[in-house]
């Protein structure tokens, strides 16, 4: 299964966040073996999250590593909504990459931006 849509130059990530609300850039590397570990992990949430666009970057083919900020090692995820950085992850951590999926780009999300006075919600 190979579902990610693979990035190789900055102008391609570029019109990739435009284009897309949701969206969450893995860096890794193929050499790298917790990023192999965890790819197959991160092609399912792309198949089970419509919402979400995942792109690839494998940082020995990507045309400018120095602006994707990577210095301590890879994998590292980076969560976009509207171009925007919200969050990022460094490491094969799976369970804080959940964790963002579920803060940042929850479909019910409007309820965490209610007033004061607001019923609240409780999970």
């Amino acid at each position: 299964m190979n579902n990610l849509t693979i990035i190789e130059n900055s102008s391609t990530l570029n019109k990739i966040l435009l284009t897309n609300h949701n969206v969450i850039v893995f860096i890794g590397s193929h050499k790298c073996h917790f990023c192999n570990d965890i790819k197959p992990e991160i092609e399912l949430l792309q198949s089970t999250h419509s919402n979400i666009k995942i792109v690839h970057i494998d940082i020995n083919k990507y045309d400018n590593v120095k602006s994707l900020g990577v210095s301590k090692g890879v994998p590292v995820f980076v969560f976009y909504v509207n171009n925007e950085i919200k969050s990022r992850v460094d490491g094969a951590d799976l369970d804080k990459i959940n964790e963002n999926i579920r803060n940042i780009f929850s479909p019910n999300k409007s309820f965490y931006n209610i007033s004061p006075n607001s019923p609240r919600i409780i999970n």
